[in-house]
């Protein structure tokens, strides 16, 4: 029989009141088109696959792309997250993961928001006024923290049948935890029905915030990071 390759257990999350990482040398380096040196790791269902299906890594992947910043691209599976890359940057590792031109990282797609917009050369901003990097913020945790008890439940069958054997092993006993997934995998259609409803209800709240008099206009024509935030729950 062919080698099994060991699953470590599953990273805790990354808490909010952790230290930010000190600056590097890399820090005090304007970001271009041409910039060489960043390495993004995502996440992707297969080794040598190319689909893309993290929230978070789609927004940083986005944060790029807007402010047209180089990068080179690397898919991982959820196994050699855990095994090759918390090698490379550490145990508790998530992405999406930068890495910049001095072999430093930048992990949590909030935090290489704000890099790249304190780096940009033509000082082009993903936030826009403090005004909007607050509702950002604010839509950003409204994600984590209230949407993603019923978006994950409906993403997640979807995500683990897609992933390779190995992958999908691992995303259900340990990432997700043999418990919780058995209640995911055999939630009937009214459940299914329930977390939808709960979910449009609970962005009601959004949505009059944004619709109400005077609430568009408060982005100021930003580049606006909040847009994309507040349906990304963690897979």
């Amino acid at each position: 029989m062919p080698a099994q390759t060991a699953v470590p257990a599953a990273a805790p999350a990354r808490q909010a009141d952790e230290p930010a990482a000190h600056p590097t040398r890399a820090d005090s380096t304007s970001l271009t088109s041409s910039t060489s040196g960043l390495v993004l790791f995502d996440l992707t269902d297969k080794p040598g696959g190319k689909a893309c299906f993290s929230p978070h890594t789609i927004k940083t992947i986005l944060d790029l792309k807007l402010l047209n910043v180089g990068y080179e691209r690397q898919r991982l599976t959820f196994v050699q997250i855990r095994n090759e890359l918390s090698e490379r940057i550490a145990d508790n590792v998530t992405v999406p993961a930068l890495e910049l031109s001095d072999g430093s990282h930048i992990v949590d797609s909030w935090a290489i928001a704000e890099y790249l917009e304190r780096r940009h050369q033509d000082g082009h901003r993903l936030f826009g006024s403090s005004a909007t990097k607050r509702l950002a913020a604010m839509l950003n945790q409204f994600g984590k923290t209230v949407l993603a008890p019923h978006i994950g439940p409906l993403a997640q069958r979807g995500v683990h049948a897609m992933l390779d054997a190995e992958s999908a092993d691992y995303f259900a006993n340990v990432k997700i935890g043999k418990p919780r997934w058995a209640k995911v995998s055999s939630m009937s259609q009214a459940d299914v029905q329930n977390h939808v409803q709960q979910a449009i209800a609970k962005l009601e709240v959004v949505n009059a915030m944004l619709t109400c008099e005077g609430g568009t206009d408060s982005t100021n024509g930003a580049v606006s990071y909040s847009t994309h935030s507040a349906s990304t729950p963690q897979p």
